[in-house]
């Protein structure tokens, strides 16, 4: 069997997919940063146990975390719904019906949900006009990550989460677009709360 990358290669891309630091990623793994920065350069390879360890914490098949042409996890498929469109531009009105459903290598199905991405204002991170992003269930997130998060009960925006003090900064991925900031308090109230965080894109060929 033959490598396709590496186990750095791989860590890179899962830190990269769901917006984590190396500390955020570290802590997930159970080590400090600077153990796991020698793993990402490769100074360092891990025994078989530490790597089942790390491919557990990570939700991912072993082989395919050492960087074998393997499926990501190795569970089925699972179906999961797609949940109206999205606006990467400017907000739209979110209607939570299920337009279609998609497939993706996901333990909890129930706990994912899919967008589709109409505009370019996340295309600095990839993000395409017609790309479907999976999202995680969650109301909370981390600096840095990407987020898709309700304004005003019913605008949604698919957006680089950044808090700053008592405001939020919504920011895009493009120069030609204005950051929205929101009051942390409009959170706190529920005028503006986060439905999802991005874990992984599926494009169309």
């Amino acid at each position: 069997m033959e490598r396709e990358s590496s186990l750095g290669g791989r860590l890179r891309r899962l830190m990269e997919e769901e917006g984590l630091s190396y500390e955020q990623m570290g802590e997930r793994l159970g080590m400090n940063p600077q153990t796991l920065n020698r793993y990402v350069l490769g100074q360092r390879e891990p025994k078989i146990g530490t790597a089942s360890a790390m491919a557990a914490a990570l939700g991912v098949d072993p082989l395919w975390l050492l960087g074998y042409d393997v499926p990501r996890r190795t569970g089925q498929r699972q179906s999961v719904p797609i949940l109206g469109t999205i606006r990467a531009g400017l907000p739209m009105a979110a209607e939570q019906r299920v337009e279609g459903w998609a497939t993706a290598d996901v333990a909890e199905p129930e706990e994912h949900f899919f967008l589709r991405v109409t505009g370019d204002s996340m295309i600095n991170a990839g993000i395409r006009d017609g790309d479907l992003v999976l999202l995680r269930r969650q109301d909370t997130a981390e600096n840095g990550q990407i987020v898709a998060c309700l304004v005003d009960g019913e605008d949604a925006t698919l957006k680089r989460f950044r808090r700053q003090r008592d405001m939020v900064l919504l920011q895009p991925e493009n120069p030609v677009y204005e950051p929205k900031l929101v009051p942390l308090s409009d959170f706190e109230t529920g005028a503006a709360r986060i439905v999802g965080v991005a874990v992984r894109l599926v494009r169309e060929l």
